[in-house]
């Protein structure tokens, strides 16, 4: 069976509810920012997230820990 596209989010936009000021607006994968944080011990933070066009508040869409041991990058989500 192949797999079929029901919603292409690339090109249609997803509505947001900004989690801080409660406005309401549209984004696309292109308005998606990422940021690393590093931490101590060889860990470190990887958020998406969109920033709102009222208030600049990052929504976070996801959070990621990564650590990084003998130079390899396990992901734990």
């Amino acid at each position: 069976m192949a797999i079929k596209i029901i919603k292409n989010t690339m090109t249609e936009p997803i509505e947001m509810e900004c989690e801080n000021c409660k406005s309401v607006f549209e984004y696309n994968y292109q308005d998606i920012q990422v940021r690393d944080t590093a931490v101590a011990l060889g860990f470190k933070y990887r958020a998406r997230f969109v920033s709102c066009p009222v208030c600049k508040f990052d929504n976070i869409l996801n959070k990621t820990r990564e650590v990084e041991s003998n130079g390899n990058v396990a992901q734990n989500h």
